[in-house]
């Protein structure tokens, strides 16, 4: 097999070279200036400040916001307000009429006229159908992160967490607000880790809630502690349904009780939204799609007599939501820095530019096309996923939002909350469309942002991960730094900072190994996100098929199947992006020990390669081109990848542990936060130049014949220098100064100079990397430190 590019080597590709597709949007501008790192209106760090939304009073003068907003962001375009003020360059494409285009996109929504008839209703297919929870189980080093999960935090928080073990959904009087989210958000997150390992403990546990919750379902049908009308509390239902769908799938006995209680929850929920439920209901506003979701599930595998009824549900639900689709136009995304405009306008407008629910925001256009086909929105989700991640997204695909999204500014962090449901959405919306660019960044997230704020044995995770963090510790300044997160904000601890993502979290792997195989056309079957996994499934033909893929990647390129099946079928999988460029199918595949056999075909739509499997047993090698590349980021900084994974350069490490404080709640009184600190100057420039890739592993050939240098991978993965590969380089010191005691916006290129001899650097996985630099200005090393100049790279 051609193996590509040989260790330690560049690709011919140009090292700065955007990628496809989704990376062809023009190179980004000008962002931050290091003028602006005085005092003013640029943080929020106040608690108190922003509280209220988390008892959901918001969306005052909503439409005037909306209407500033646009007009600002329309200023910006058109060049009005000075570009230097750390405003991210946008094509200048005005809007026709902006003003009656703003007022008409947020007043109007899908007209209620559009709901499907009787006679027409229909779901738009998938284009890779997912399959239920069981069908697939994890392999390799997926499994040992799921094992880790299941013994660590995760599959313990019932064992000791008041709001999961006395909730109001069993009957208890603990939690952590009236939202009654933290049993769903556990529920949905842990019924995928139990059925996907065959955890007989962890299955216990759903199986008792699950009784429980179905046991004490209302008359009316409503489902949930609450008692009276007026407390109905919409929201913390969804992630409830979520994880009841799965369950259904995964467990027969339980299948015909869930089914029949989501029916029966229809009705009430149907009444409550045409009965016009309060505005203030942000969230349930904001990630209604999550609900229309598990709707579309329901009428497609278990209908009955209700259909039209759920159909206007889902118009309901979407009526009664925010309007995603109006958000995502020229004249009303905030396509720069948010902090530049007045926090009277943002704070109404909070419900739209909160970095959870743009994460679960991104697939409700994509929802919302299932059913009401309206081919506008397949255009809205092009725009969301592209927008949100250029504009605001982390060199690790996950987005930038400590509580509201705000820019490129790699001091800004991203909330796990956020990125697990970033990841949900992206594998949802490749499962919809086939769009290749979304499987990318899913795998992006997956093996970077999802593994660097967990500690390597899974029982303390952060609140939000700053691109740039050479220390997790307590912020004692932190207050003028991030707009809504304490100074425990990006330390480790079982609970750090707000409590949700201590119990949503777990949801991040298992709906990942979910999306990794689904159901391609109408006989075959096809691995959609690369990973080490087995799949048993029946295909419409009654072709029983088991394949599994066994894989170090994405450390290693190669990724190797065992196939059975009772027939013959199509196989397909997915050629990454970034592989495209050296990949040849005669030559980076193999089917049972032949390079050449008939039928293999390329769609380049879907960037997948489709080879016809024979009836039996066979076995398929299959070899990606990884390369090393770089990816520009705001103020001539860099990103550095090699294939799917991000590299950060390695500062050391040390760690230390501090019981939390006496204000803390007495569930975790006895655990302790975990802090990291760089051992190393973090304040560097690198010569992209000097970069060099190595795989790692030992026994490192890479010829044709040999796959010896793709090793076991270590457990834990995501330790601190475990994972194998790591790339080299040169650069040196400058001068870039401290911005509330993290590192500032990456100075300017005509502010970059060696301040010291030019130094090797060492970048490795940032999934493993606690303390790290993942977006680095650029120098140009030439004849040593005092000749040394800045330049773009």
């Amino acid at each position: 097999m051609d193996s590509g590019a040989t260790p330690g080597s560049i690709s011919s590709m140009p090292l700065d070279q955007e990628k496809p597709a989704l990376w062809e949007a023009e190179r980004l501008g000008v962002a931050y200036d290091e003028a602006s790192l005085e005092e003013g209106p640029r943080r929020r760090g106040t608690k108190s400040a922003v509280s209220a939304f988390r008892r959901g009073i918001w969306l005052t003068f909503l439409e005037i916001s909306f209407v500033v907003l646009g007009f600002y962001g329309l200023l910006k375009q058109g060049g009005v307000v000075d570009t230097a003020t750390r405003w991210l360059a946008h094509p200048k494409v005005i809007p026709e009429e902006p003003f009656r285009v703003i007022g008409h996109t947020f007043q109007v929504k899908q007209p209620r006229s559009n709901i499907p008839t009787s006679s027409n209703q229909t779901l738009e297919p998938f284009t890779f159908t997912p399959l239920p929870l069981g069908s697939i189980t994890p392999e390799g080093w997926l499994k040992d992160q799921m094992t880790i999960m299941a013994n660590g935090l995760a599959g313990h928080e019932a064992d000791f967490l008041s709001y999961v073990n006395e909730n109001p959904w069993v009957g208890g009087d603990s939690d952590y607000s009236d939202l009654h989210e933290a049993l769903p958000y556990w529920f949905n997150g842990l019924v995928g880790i139990a059925y996907a390992l065959d955890d007989d403990r962890l299955k216990s546990q759903i199986l008792n809630v699950t009784n429980i919750v179905l046991k004490n379902q209302s008359s009316n049908g409503w489902l949930g502690p609450e008692t009276t009308y007026n407390s109905n509390n919409l929201w913390g239902r969804f992630p409830m349904m979520l994880g009841l769908m799965q369950l259904a799938e995964a467990e027969p006995t339980m299948t015909q009780p869930i089914v029949s209680a989501i029916h029966r929850f229809v009705p009430i929920l149907n009444t409550l939204l045409h009965d016009g439920l309060s505005p203030n209901e942000q969230w349930g506003r904001a990630r209604y799609g999550d609900m229309s979701l598990v709707l579309q599930w329901l009428v497609t595998y278990y209908p009955s007599n209700d259909t039209s009824l759920i159909y206007d549900t889902m118009a309901s639900l979407q009526e009664w939501g925010i309007d995603w689709p109006g958000f995502y136009t020229q004249g009303s995304f905030p396509f720069g820095d948010l902090d530049e405009l007045p926090e009277s306008y943002t704070d109404t407008l909070f419900p739209y530019l909160h970095g959870v629910n743009v994460g679960q925001g991104l697939k409700a256009s994509g929802v919302d096309y299932r059913y009401n086909k309206n081919q506008s929105l397949i255009q809205t989700v092009m725009d969301a996923v592209n927008w949100t991640i250029q504009y605001h997204g982390a060199p690790s695909a996950t987005i930038l939002g400590d509580e509201r999204i705000t820019s490129l500014n790699p001091d800004r962090g991203s909330e796990f909350c956020t990125t697990v449901e970033t990841m949900y959405s992206l594998s949802y919306l490749h499962q919809l469309f086939g769009n290749p660019a979304h499987a990318d960044l899913a795998e992006r997230v997956a093996f970077n942002a999802m593994p660097v704020m967990l500690t390597p044995d899974h029982w303390d995770h952060q609140y939000i991960a700053l691109p740039n963090q050479p220390w997790a510790e307590v912020n004692n300044d932190a207050s003028g730094l991030w707009w809504n997160v304490g100074s425990d904000g990006t330390t480790f601890g079982v609970i750090p900072n707000y409590p949700c993502c201590g119990v949503n979290h777990p949801q991040g792997y298992p709906k990942f190994l979910q999306a990794t195989f689904a159901l391609s056309g109408q006989n075959g079957l096809a691995q959609t996100l690369l990973a080490p996994a087995t799949v048993n499934t029946t295909l419409a033909s009654g072709n029983n098929v088991a394949i599994t893929c066994d894989t170090t990647y994405p450390f290693g390129r190669t990724l190797t199947y065992s196939i059975s099946a009772s027939q013959p079928f199509t196989f397909s999988i997915r050629v990454p992006q970034w592989s495209l460029a050296n990949f040849d199918p005669t030559s980076n595949v193999t089917l049972n020990g032949a390079n050449n056999f008939p039928g293999p075909s390329f769609n380049p739509q879907t960037s997948m390669l489709s080879i016809p499997i024979p009836a039996g047993n066979s076995s398929l090698l299959y070899g990606l081109a990884p390369e090393l590349y770089t990816q520009p980021r705001a103020n001539d900084s860099v990103a550095i990848y090699h294939g799917a994974v991000l590299y950060a350069l390695d500062l050391g490490q040390t760690s230390s542990t501090a019981a939390p404080d006496a204000s803390a709640a007495p569930s975790i009184a006895d655990t302790v936060y975990y802090n990291t600190s760089a051992a190393a100057a973090w304040n560097i420039a690198v010569d992209t130049s000097t970069l060099q890739w190595h795989p790692g592993f030992s026994n490192s050939s890479m010829s044709s014949s040999s796959q010896d240098w793709e090793k076991t991978l270590p457990s834990p993965l995501w330790e601190y220098q475990a994972p194998p590969s790591f790339v080299t380089g040169q650069g040196c010191k400058i001068d870039w100064p401290l911005f509330h005691d993290v590192p500032g916006p990456v100075p300017l290129v005509g502010n970059r100079t060696c301040q010291s001899e030019p130094v090797d650097l060492v970048f490795r996985p940032y999934g493993s990397m606690r303390s790290r630099m993942s977006e680095l200005p650029t120098i140009t090393l030439s004849g040593g430190a005092g000749n040394a100049t800045g330049s773009t790279k």
